[in-house]
This record gives C-alpha cells, structure tokens and sequence, in this order.
C-alpha cells in the first residue's frame, strides 16, 4: 500500500502534495468498474488507461506527471513558448544583483496572482475535489488529513462488491465479516512477527456485530438480545457502505471524493 507523502520532483508538484489520496481514487475506480450498478465515464477517464488491468505502482509512475501534476519548474523558455493562462516568461538581465532581480521576480510574480494558481489549475486537469459544488481540494483540508477513513471505505466496498448475489441483509453480514477475518489476520501477523507496517482499522461497530454474528451461528430467529442489542452497530455498518457506494458513484462520474457524508 503506497502511503508516501512524496509530493513530487523539482519540477513537478502533486496539489495534494502525497499520493495517498491519488491512489484511493485510482483503487475505488478499479473496484467501480467490476459494480454491476455502476457506468463508468469511459470520455472522462480515456487518458488514465487499461486501469481496470493494471496494478497502482506501475500505473503512477506512467501517469502521475500528465493527470495530476502542476509544473513548477522554472527554466529558460525557447523561442516558441510564450506566455498564457499558467505561466509568465520573465525577462532577467543578468548585469544586476541576482537578489535584486529575484525581488523584483517575486513582486512580479505576486501582481500575477502566483499564489493562487496552484488551486485554479485548467479546465481538463484531474482535481481532488469535495461536497456538492466540487470545491477543490486544499492540502491542508480535513479530507486530506483523514484518508484513514477513505481506506476504511475502500475496503469495504471491496467485500461487498463480492456478493452480489446476496440479500441485503446477508450482504451486509457477509461484508462485515469478510473485513473482519481480512484486518484481523493482518493485523496478528504484525504483532506476532513485528513487522514494521500499520494496522488495519477495525471499528468498534464491526467488531462487536461480527462477534454477535459467531455467537448467534445459523440460529437466524435468535433475539439480539441474548448477546446485546447490536441494532446501532448494525447501522453503523449499513452507513459505512451507502458512503462507500457513494464514493464508488462520484468516481464513476469522474469526481473524489465529491459529496459522500450524507
């Protein structure tokens, strides 16, 4: 799992500056594309490639710099390029004091709203944005600082993209379970082999269902209440999902997260 806060190279810059959240949006478009109840925008998407067969490494290092990336190198310009909407060509006369020239780069620079171009990238470039009018995402927002909670739903959706064939309510059991058994067998291996690798979230609210679930067995007319009302837990679940689904459908669409609390 790439969870590196790399933000880039000396010319070019991830907006996020991480990959983190670039990976969850390439990961929950790879899942989409396997949701019977999902159409994926094919026009959106035609630059990212065969994502549905391709695994995230090779991908990132093919793509990161055209779909993601602002240019922030600064270089002599050629002949042919000239000024527009991203960039500015400056002319610096090289008889004056370089810290002279560079003061009058900066003021140059801020006249020219330099400092905001970083969130007014193109028309056609691949932004992070979030809520209903698409509001790009800033580094330090609140969704960048909890991609915990997208990974939780990630792998969420996973499992319950595995039984498409349950009802609702079996599908929800069978989901649970699956990320329990999955986190928790990762999660021993760390600790027993102290391997240096994060663990895996385990909410409270699968935990304890899942628990109920091994109690009750196949016994379907059981009382909650023989092992405690795990109504709220079970909710809890079911909102885990209706989020991760929605987070599948803005991604079909060509936006992450987009609106997904709700």
């Amino acid at each position: 799992m790439a969870r590196s806060k790399w933000r880039g190279d000396t010319v070019h810059l991830l907006p996020a500056q991480q990959v983190e959240p670039y990976r969850l949006w390439f990961e929950f478009l790879k899942l989409a594309y396997t949701d019977q109840n999902l159409s994926i925008d094919e026009k959106y998407y035609r630059r990212w490639g065969d994502v549905a067969n391709t695994n995230f490494k090779k991908w990132w290092s093919l793509h990161w710099r055209e779909l993601f990336a602002v240019d922030i190198g600064v270089r002599l310009a050629s002949s042919r390029e000239k000024s527009d909407s991203e960039a500015v060509i400056v002319r610096i006369p090289l008889y004056q004091d370089p810290k002279r020239s560079m003061a009058q780069v900066a003021k140059l620079l801020e006249e020219q709203g330099a400092s905001q171009k970083l969130r007014d990238m193109v028309e056609g470039e691949f932004q992070l944005t979030v809520g209903q009018g698409d509001e790009l995402i800033h580094p330090s927002t609140r969704f960048l600082r909890n991609l915990s909670k997208v990974r939780l739903l990630l792998h969420i959706y996973r499992f319950w993209l595995m039984y498409p064939d349950a009802d609702d309510r079996r599908r929800l059991e069978k989901t649970a379970i699956s990320y329990f058994q999955w986190a928790d067998k990762w999660n021993r291996q760390v600790r027993e082999r102290k391997w240096d690798r994060p663990r895996i979230e385990i909410p409270g609210a699968i935990r304890k269902y899942v628990y109920y679930l091994e109690k009750r067995g196949p016994r379907r007319g059981m009382s909650i209440y023989e092992h405690g009302d795990v109504s709220d837990e079970r909710r809890q679940i079911a909102r885990y999902i209706r989020k991760a689904r929605r987070l599948a459908a803005n991604v079909a669409e060509g936006r992450f997260p987009g609106e997904y609390e709700r």
